[in-house]
């Protein structure tokens, strides 16, 4: 009987008492968001780091492009620029550089501004503006693939 006990999949130490998500009491726990829905984790909507949700779609769609890892963190800083305050996306630990999603040209050009300043601001830090499907934002001219 003892050889028949499931083991949970995220921390692979404590028996499955949620058969249906295959977890432990204390990893569904962690997994449930405010709203007391419980996130998929076969769907990579949250952040192993921080247990941020993923709501935004275009996030989730760059983390299936992009990201063949899950060395990465969901909105892991936020950095004061000048008079405003300013948190990038995601943070790929693998590359060491801070990630800007900019899922439309108008939310590109809405915020491009931070984007600017951040780089003032932080010369030393890693910052690259990419698009949904993971490519990389040419900012210097006009990008005709959105």
């Amino acid at each position: 009987m003892i050889d028949n006990i499931e083991i949970c999949i995220e921390c692979n130490e404590k028996p499955v008492l949620i058969k249906k998500r295959k977890l432990c009491v204390l990893c569904y726990g962690r997994l449930k968001n405010k709203t007391n829905r419980v996130v998929d984790p076969n769907n990579h909507q949250y952040c192993k780091a921080t247990l941020k949700k993923h709501d935004l779609a275009r996030e989730i769609k760059f983390i299936k492009n992009y990201f063949a890892h899950t060395n990465y963190i969901h909105q892991p800083a936020t950095f004061r620029l000048n008079d405003t305050i300013y948190s990038p996306d995601f943070y790929d630990s693998v590359r060491n550089v801070f990630i800007e999603v900019a899922g439309t040209r108008q939310a590109y050009h809405r915020n491009k501004h931070k984007y600017k300043l951040m780089r003032e601001i932080f010369p030393l830090i890693n910052f690259e503006v990419r698009k949904t499907d993971g490519s990389l934002l040419n900012e210097d001219s006009r990008d005709k693939n959105w």
